[in-house]
């Protein structure tokens, strides 16, 4: 099911977020007002530029899958969607120039690459996880899988730059973050990127 909505047009799931603007500033809202506020789309600078969806159960689990859209426009590499920060970094996706690619991380090893992506162009991503396998899918198409491992903990989801790190966003803009708790099927995550 469903477990979060945020930067999306109509209904979201009421949690609560902590935006950051790289520094020191910080508001706290409900993800549907962000949401409301963002136009459905969030800017990111680079820097320290980001979203905390604080920590709920539900995301404490080793079965998910996470979706989003993304716009990078700048080459450097940059946190799109994290659960957990510096210390705690059970997955990830990010940036990176070299290769030019979105990656998704376990424990901060790099382990699914998907590459040559439109530069400047909106993409869709999604990652799902059965507790044993990751499945990589851009564009609603499948990029790769890996067999890894994590044990989840109390943290919550980051949307852009991570804790402890001034230079770690994305430069460009996110949309439509959903985190479900559970597995979708490649019919249902390519019908979430058209």
């Amino acid at each position: 099911s469903l477990a979060l909505s945020a930067l999306a047009a109509g209904d979201t799931v009421g949690c609560e977020a902590t935006v950051t603007d790289g520094y020191g500033g910080t508001d706290t809202a409900s993800a549907s007002t962000e949401a409301a506020n963002s136009c459905s789309s969030a800017t990111f600078n680079g820097l320290g530029d980001r979203i905390v969806i604080v920590q709920d159960e539900a995301f404490d689990t080793t079965v998910f899958t996470a979706t989003f859209w993304a716009n990078v426009v700048g080459s450097q590499s940059g946190h799109l969607l994290v659960k957990g920060d510096n210390a705690t970094t059970e997955w990830s996706f990010t940036h990176n120039p070299i290769p030019e690619g979105v990656y998704f991380n376990h424990q901060n090893v790099r382990n699914l690459i998907a590459t040559q992506l439109p530069f400047g162009e909106w993409f869709h991503a999604a990652a799902t996880y059965d507790g044993s396998q990751a499945t990589l899918y851009i564009n609603g198409a499948w990029a790769g899988s890996e067999t890894f491992s994590f044990t989840p903990s109390p943290s919550s989801l980051i949307i852009g730059n991570i804790s402890n790190c001034w230079d770690c966003s994305i430069l460009g803009n996110m949309a439509h973050v959903a985190f479900f708790d559970e597995v979708l099927s490649e019919s249902e995550i390519n019908d979430l990127s058209e």
